[in-house]
């Protein structure tokens, strides 16, 4: 209690002997208004790394490898709602079809968008280019086949830039003699950091 006492005391007389007396000295500097500066967004802020991996073991292996890079756009009216990005794909496959031996690499690319509609729901959009092999009556010969992807899914955020996806997407390219995908639905995991 004391030095409770002794504080106040010493408060009230700095007080009482400044409140009468100008202070001068600083009225001969021109100091700039303090401004607060918010830190510059670097490229690299909007930037995610992520894509998708598969694996199935079996009479029917199946290995895919999908790493992608999207970006955020940074702007008022899209609130970091939007993203566009490139991958790459790769798979390997291997059956055994009537006592013989299948084997195949496909690889190529693809461009996507991905827009979140409502919380961490989003619709997306892909378009795929792959180089696989013809499996009809071929002597090694390859073929591209294109496959445009559009659908929705969900985000599972981990981060302020992405998370765990899970989407369901509807192939627009397919066809019953499709070369890639035996069925139009297409259901995938990823992830985006």
């Amino acid at each position: 209690m004391k030095y409770r006492l002794v504080l106040v005391y010493f408060i009230t007389a700095t007080l009482s002997v400044t409140a009468g007396k100008k202070i001068t000295g600083l009225g001969n500097y021109n100091l700039p208004p303090f401004r607060v500066t918010e830190e510059k967004e670097r490229f690299w802020d909007r930037v995610t790394i992520g894509g998708n991996v598969g694996l199935q073991f079996g009479t029917y292996t199946n290995i895919i490898l999908s790493p992608a890079i999207g970006y955020i756009p940074k702007s008022k009216y899209l609130k970091d709602k939007l993203m566009v990005g490139v991958g790459i794909t790769y798979m390997y496959s291997r059956t055994k079809y009537y006592g013989i031996n299948y084997e195949s690499n496909i690889y190529g690319g693809r461009t996507f968008i991905r827009y979140i509609i409502f919380q961490n729901f989003f619709a997306y959009a892909e378009d795929e280019l792959l180089n696989a092999p013809v499996f009809i009556n071929s002597n090694g010969d390859r073929q591209w086949v294109n496959s445009v992807f559009l659908g929705g899914g969900y985000l599972l955020q981990l981060t302020k830039k992405g998370g765990i996806m899970i989407s369901v997407l509807y192939n627009l390219s397919w066809t019953p003699i499709h070369p890639l995908y035996s069925s139009p639905w297409n259901i995938r995991v990823g992830f985006m950091l």
